[in-house]
């Protein structure tokens, strides 16, 4: 719904005419850029008469307007320092020294070669001045090598990361290409004679002088068995001859012999327990063996194309 013509504040335009409507404005801001370059330095050179002439609020007044953050108006980075200086002589004159520390502070920052002249500002400005320039410098210097501490550690940290990650790198490869297998032993095993228990603990050298000790005995009480079967026949047959004292020379043979195949199978019986009461002791309940393999080949990409009544199919085909 739109108003009267005689009700409405402004009369609807076209938009060509509102196209020139903000080209006359553009127009008019830049040509009054020059104007207000001008009267930004004609008021710095007001508020640098009214230092000189010791009106040290109308000097900060104005410089305060002039380098205000929120709206700064200079923009001559020369004009920058020379109205901050102005600024804070004016504020040491009025006796705020803390503020005219921090604009001495923002004019070295932006020009750290900057030197006032000590014709035109008094000895407490000056004093002020080099203060805090050498504060300034401590501040930088501190500051440099807090930077560099910082790089240092940075770097290595960089160093330590790197050398971590080449490490675990390294154990993926160990991964790799190692086997672990690992055997437990059993009790049962360990109970067993001949040195059985001896190889299962991996005492080889212990497994074999058991393990011929032992074979020796029972290949002893074994052969003994056949000579003490043939002794007493040989007795019962000289018995049946009437020939008594050739018939009790080879009983007391065969009692030899009884005598001798007790022995093995008691030396066996006591080797073997001695054996397998080693074996108990030294018991050892699994061993991890580490074995060397190679790398998996790296897989092998391979394009293909296969055509069809549609046109073809295009694809990737490998083997890993």
């Amino acid at each position: 719904m739109s108003l009267p013509p005689s009700l409405q504040l402004f009369p609807p335009r076209s938009w060509p005419g509102h196209v020139l409507g903000v080209l006359a404005l553009l127009l008019g801001l830049l040509a009054s850029a020059p104007a207000w370059a001008a009267s930004d330095m004609a008021e710095f050179e007001k508020a640098r008469a009214a230092y000189v002439s010791k009106n040290y609020e109308d000097c900060e007044t104005r410089l305060h307007a002039l380098l205000d953050p929120d709206n700064p108006r200079l923009k001559d980075p020369v004009l920058i320092g020379q109205a901050r200086m102005y600024y804070g002589a004016a504020l040491v004159q009025r006796g705020k020294n803390a503020e005219a520390q921090k604009t001495f502070e923002a004019l070295l920052l932006g020009d750290p070669q900057y030197d006032p002249d000590p014709l035109t500002f008094s000895g407490p400005v000056l004093e002020v001045f080099y203060d805090t320039r050498q504060q300034l410098r401590e501040r930088l210097a501190a500051k440099a090598q807090e930077d560099a501490r910082k790089a240092a550690e940075k770097r290595a940290q960089e160093e330590e990361e790197k050398k971590k990650e080449a490490a675990r790198v390294k154990r993926l490869m160990e991964l790799a290409t190692e086997e672990h297998i690992t055997s437990r032993s059993s009790r049962f095993v360990a109970s067993l004679p001949f040195g059985i228990g001896q190889f299962q603990n991996r005492q080889p050298a212990l497994g074999f002088i058991l393990l011929g000790a032992e074979a020796a005995l029972v290949l002893g009480a074994v052969v003994t068995i056949p000579m003490r079967i043939d002794a007493d026949d040989s007795a019962n047959a000289e018995l049946l001859r009437g020939n008594a004292t050739k018939a009790n020379d080879y009983h007391t043979r065969a009692l030899n012999i009884t005598y001798a195949n007790w022995a093995f199978v008691g030396a066996f019986a006591f080797t073997a327990a001695v054996g397998i009461l080693q074996a108990h002791i030294s018991f050892v309940p699994e061993f991890r063996e580490r074995r060397t393999r190679p790398l998996p080949p790296l897989g092998k990409l391979a394009p293909y194309l296969v055509p069809s009544t549609n046109g073809g199919q295009l694809g990737l085909s490998g083997a890993f």
